[in-house]
């Protein structure tokens, strides 16, 4: 049962360091589109000021909307990974907390034994 539960935690850890990376991934993503937005509103606001926009201006505005739609593409697909992960993660603790108490570990013991 001790390699169970250690397999176990070994998983969760694993899942947890996933979970992490995948939440930074997001994080990251969310930076770039507020970038490309800000960008984007720049040459708006420049387009708008201006008299007469040029072909280059227009061509630049299409480039950032299309960069924004796959930056939300690409949060959107992160959302759904970490979603994922987090139902994985979820599983992990349940099936530690069945093993544990199957082992007769109380919840205290297995919630130390899940945080490190």
């Amino acid at each position: 049962m001790t390699l169970v539960v250690t397999l176990q935690e070994e998983l969760a850890a694993i899942n947890l360091a996933k979970y992490r990376k995948v939440q930074h991934d997001l994080e990251e993503s969310e930076e770039r589109a507020d970038q490309a937005e800000s960008t984007m509103s720049k040459l708006r606001a420049k387009n708008r000021s201006s008299a007469s926009a040029t072909r280059t201006t227009v061509t630049t505005v299409t480039q950032v909307v299309i960069d924004v739609k796959n930056v939300q593409i690409k949060i959107l697909k992160t959302l759904k990974t970490l979603k994922n992960v987090t139902k994985i993660f979820k599983n992990v603790v349940d099936v530690i907390q069945n093993v544990t108490s199957s082992c007769g570990v109380t919840s205290h013991n297995a919630s130390n034994i899940v945080s490190k």
